[in-house]
């Protein structure tokens, strides 16, 4: 069994919009952002 590729999985729990135009998916990159800007950040490491 495979696991949904990510954006799938963020549409599915709400996290990202999409919309279906034809027979593709379409991912609202407004939405992306959004979800881009809420993950925590990074902080770097002293050496």
């Amino acid at each position: 069994m495979s696991t949904p590729p990510k954006a799938y999985e963020l549409i599915a729990h709400e996290r990202i919009r999409a919309y279906k135009m034809g027979g593709k998916t379409m991912i609202d990159l407004d939405s992306v952002d959004e979800y881009h800007a809420s993950l925590p950040r990074v902080e770097a490491r002293a050496s």
